[in-house]
């Protein structure tokens, strides 16, 4: 890669206005890890020809990575204009709608691929996580069931059936599903949701494979930012909570009172949000009980680590994990040296980048 990145800049420095190369060059340095280098790149492209549709699905898709997601919306967007039948940008503007809880802007964009490509998978498989969250279990089920047929060993295809046909009470061949499911896992194959197989395996060892596996594809250690190192010692342990639930939820009925009884003299407490602001009684209550509060909903996963550098935490606390409108990522990039998950997602995290779990006897049995 780094001779490829040589090669590039070559042919860059004899032809400034050459797009294929510091579009190439934009793929390398991304896969080299170097993520504000690629972007910077791609935006040259875009300056030099800005009708280059790869560029613009390039730069979206690292946007999204990241987390600025109305930036990655408004590539895609321009992606349709210069090319309206580009199955490839509306599955992953329908992918991005998905991830800022536009699920029906998500359907229509997925529903419109298949319009296009008949065979495509990928979109077939988004419409049934699309139709699944939004409750509509029959027609989730049949967009997996054709992702499944187009291609059997499509990633997580097995895992999201079963799912769905336990949420419509299928149990034809059950038995024989789950120890499928198993044969997968026991290769190392995306097979599982985390919070799903918890509902279908037992095995701890299992639970623990299916989480390893998910965090590495979905969340891998990110090396975005600096190697993150302890602070020089604080007054008090500043120590911060993240969740998408500070709001009228489970997590926080069972955390408010936590954030009230921090003592003082020891912590300081502050919230990061990346959920709605309801102002409701348990949102507001939650304000009130913490030091600092911070609305991050609109900042990149980035951006959002750096705010918690600034700020020096020493520990910070994943309350979501693997769930819905959790952002691992911000711990894949290191919010703080001492990293926790917390009573949202009850389970291992399967990532190096977390150091604790925090947990009882009745969540992890001593036996």
């Amino acid at each position: 890669l780094d001779d490829a990145v040589k090669s590039y800049e070559k042919a860059i420095a004899i032809k400034p206005d050459y797009a294929e190369a510091h579009n190439n060059l934009g793929v390398t340095l991304k896969d080299l890890g170097q993520l504000d280098e690629a972007i910077n790149c791609f935006e040259k492209v875009l300056e030099v020809k800005p009708d280059y549709v790869e560029a613009y699905n390039n730069l979206a898709l690292m946007l999204a990575d990241l987390g600025q997601m109305d930036e990655a919306i408004n590539c895609y967007e321009k992606v349709l204009k210069i090319e309206p039948n580009s199955y490839y940008a509306l599955n992953n503007l329908g992918i991005v709608f998905g991830g800022v809880n536009r699920l029906t802007d998500a359907v229509q964009c997925f529903e419109k691929a298949i319009q296009i490509k008949p065979d495509y998978t990928d979109a077939y498989l988004n419409h049934g996580n699309s139709m699944f969250n939004l409750h509509l279990m029959d027609e989730a089920l049949e967009s997996y069931e054709r992702a499944k047929k187009l291609k059997p060993e499509k990633d997580y295809i097995l895992g999201n059936i079963l799912r769905i046909k336990m949420n419509l009470c299928l149990w034809d061949d059950l038995s024989n599903s789950i120890d499928d499911l198993k044969t997968h896992i026991m290769k190392g194959k995306n097979t599982f949701i985390p919070f799903t197989c918890n509902d279908v395996v037992d095995d701890p060892k299992l639970q623990r494979m299916v989480t390893e596996i998910f965090a590495n594809d979905k969340f891998p250690k990110s090396d975005v930012l600096p190697k993150i190192m302890p602070y020089a010692k604080h007054s008090k342990i500043r120590i911060g909570y993240f969740s998408a639930d500070f709001r009228e939820h489970p997590v926080s009925h069972l955390t408010a009172n936590l954030y009230e009884t921090h003592n003082r003299k020891k912590f300081e407490v502050y919230a990061f949000s990346f959920g709605p602001d309801t102002k409701d009684e348990m949102n507001l209550r939650i304000k009130k009980g913490v030091d600092h509060f911070y609305d991050v909903s609109s900042m990149s996963f980035k951006d959002t680590a750096l705010l918690a550098r600034s700020l020096e935490l020493d520990i910070a606390v994943d309350l979501g994990g693997m769930v819905l409108n959790a952002r691992t990522q911000i711990f894949a990039m290191s919010a703080a040296p001492i990293q926790i998950s917390y009573i949202g997602y009850l389970g291992t995290m399967g990532a190096s980048y977390y150091d604790y779990l925090v947990a009882d006897r009745t969540l992890i049995p001593e036996e």
